[in-house]
């Protein structure tokens, strides 16, 4: 709200060991929401604003973290291959936090508008970057100890893998999680997921069967996205782990969604 006094911030220090976890995922220079901030940074404190809790950031429709989660990433697979633009929110076009927004949005979430806003939304819990999980959103940032000088957001998908919107000239896209400039801290928007999206049996929600069909679609499998676990949609997944080299049981859990999102088409629609 505008004139409120803002709480009075708190310092975690993060040690160089855990920024180091990721280190094996690859290094690249990300995209950037705010290429003025993208400057090279210390990696010692975080300072980070006392929460301030908000009705906003309610999830809505009842569903529990894992669908909500994956109704979110779905919206996000649903823009694959659209452009970047900066300022873009969709439907046509998408900067990093215009996709992350209107991707939490449809799960019933309202998480702010910028990567900064994002970072230090009141109503999300903040988690060490060693314990990151599928559905978090990853940030990178100029400063380790200025949430100011974020720039970048990604949704994270498992398997070292996030889907964004990366910067001018690209679309959005699946894509490795890129260490270089990585911020300690992650934003976890629906709680946590003790295993990811995945593994589901027989409850499959229709945004975690969308999940499977988009990926399903994007490795070759001509599956309709409908959210309806069909006995095609079954087939072609028990298809893909026979390719896996693994046994063929229908059932899609972590080693099945690594595979789904690391191989086939990562940066157009299929």
């Amino acid at each position: 709200m505008a004139g409120a006094r803002r709480p009075r911030a708190r310092v975690q220090v993060v040690g160089a060991a855990a920024l180091g976890v990721l280190s094996l995922l690859g290094v690249c220079l990300p995209g950037v929401d705010d290429p003025a901030a993208a400057l090279a940074g210390g990696r010692v404190a975080t300072v980070l604003p006392a929460p301030v809790r908000s009705v906003a950031g309610r999830v809505r429709g009842g569903l529990d973290p894992a669908q909500a989660a994956a109704r979110a990433v779905a919206f996000a697979f649903a823009q694959v291959g659209k452009p970047y633009a900066w300022g873009g929110q969709g439907p046509d076009n998408f900067d990093c936090s215009g996709l992350t927004m209107r991707s939490f949005e449809a799960a019933g979430l309202e998480i702010g508008r910028t990567s900064r806003r994002q970072y230090t939304y009141s109503d999300t819990t903040r988690v060490p970057l060693v314990n990151l999980q599928p559905g978090d959103l990853v940030f990178w940032g100029s400063a380790a100890n200025d949430p100011n000088s974020v720039y970048h957001v990604a949704l994270y998908l498992g398997s070292g893998m996030v889907i964004a919107a990366p910067h001018p000239g690209t679309v959005v896209q699946l894509e490795p999680l890129h260490t270089t400039n990585l911020m300690p801290f992650v934003v976890r928007p629906l709680g946590t997921l003790p295993h990811g999206f995945f593994p589901v049996d027989t409850h499959w929600s229709a945004a975690q069967t969308e999940l499977v069909q988009y990926r399903l679609r994007a490795n070759g499998f001509p599956v309709q996205v409908d959210g309806i676990m069909s006995v095609l949609t079954r087939t072609a997944v028990r298809q893909l782990q026979l390719r896996m080299w693994m046994g063929s049981r229908g059932q899609v859990g972590a080693v099945t969604w690594g595979y789904l999102i690391t191989h086939g088409v990562l940066t157009s629609r299929v």
